[in-house]
């Protein structure tokens, strides 16, 4: 497993040889502890703490999906994330654009 900062705000955990409900799972706990932490966020309009909106897709590896296809994915679910009220874990559709 690796996690990795993606971008400013952006992190990626990459956990081969784990199903979407066990991403899933993980991202839950991860986005929980976050919670838990109660870190302030004094300059946030949303929340008074810092919280995580977390975006979940997987792929069998195959030639019919390239690593940016899985990177959009998991961008599109995040996004979903926080369009559905933020602080919350959102799995991509298997084999299509969530």
């Amino acid at each position: 497993d690796l996690a990795a900062r993606y971008g400013g705000e952006e992190f990626a955990l990459l956990l081969p040889a784990t199903g979407q409900q066990g991403a899933w799972q993980i991202a839950e706990q991860v986005r929980q502890r976050i919670k838990d932490l109660a870190i302030p966020h004094a300059r946030s309009r949303i929340a008074g703490v810092v919280t995580g909106s977390i975006g979940v897709a997987t792929l069998v590896p195959d030639e019919s999906m390239s690593a940016g296809e899985l990177v959009q994915k998991a961008d599109a679910a995040l996004y979903q994330a926080k369009h559905n009220g933020r602080d919350r874990v959102e799995a991509a559709l298997q084999g299509r654009a969530a």
